[in-house]
């Protein structure tokens, strides 16, 4: 379910006029983030740890509506929940796509992802989703503690939706800390709400 945005009266739309003419409006931040608490208890709980942090981010984009807006032509319209997608490593080394509902309950959301996680790799399906556009796009890199990420565009998918990556976590001193990188349209959005997103990722993280 989605509903018009009106960009006449938003705040930023001298912006949003700005930076939708860009040929390339996007940007990213990369920030390590203390993922030791969440470490700790998705072991405790024996929970996928990715599908543990994917469920935390997808939660907190849920709260900052620019994460929820997409293009509809020369319009914006707002999404009432937006749900998780991600790629999905295969033990032949090819990659697959996944996408999984939102709920608040993380053990449920763990488990029915988990689900459709399993299905896939026994299909090895590829099944990517450029239709799809109440989705954040996520992918993980457990192999590398990334500093910087860039991401391939199509220009078939709206450009509006928002693209996060984790890293492989490492440990400094006492805490476990994962790079985190956020790809967003500047149309839809400012530093200042990458950095909201951040800051309730990490509370939630340590809680």
């Amino acid at each position: 379910m989605w509903k018009s945005f009106d960009t006449k009266s938003w705040g930023r739309r001298k912006a949003f006029e700005f930076y939708r003419q860009f040929d390339d409006p996007h940007f990213n931040f990369t920030a390590n983030v203390d993922i030791t608490n969440l470490l700790i208890n998705s072991k405790t709980e024996n929970h996928s740890f990715f599908l543990a942090t994917l469920h935390t981010a997808v939660k907190v984009v849920n709260t900052i509506d620019n994460f929820k807006m997409r293009f509809d032509g020369k319009d914006v319209k707002l999404y009432d929940i937006v749900h998780g997608g991600s790629t999905l490593f295969y033990d032949d080394e090819s990659f697959g796509f996944g996408y999984y509902d939102f709920c608040d309950d993380r053990t449920e959301f763990i488990k029915n992802a988990q689900i459709i996680i399993d299905k896939a790799k026994a299909e090895k399906s590829f099944n990517p989703s450029q239709t799809r556009e109440d989705l954040i796009y996520f992918t993980s890199m457990p192999w590398v503690s990334f500093t910087s990420l860039k991401h391939a565009q199509d220009r078939s998918i709206n450009p509006a939706i928002p693209r996060i990556s984790f890293g492989k976590y490492f440990k400094q001193n006492d805490k476990y800390l994962m790079p985190v990188n956020v790809e967003v349209n500047h149309a839809m959005m400012d530093g200042y709400h990458v950095g909201l997103f951040f800051e309730r990722f990490k509370k939630l993280c340590c809680e």
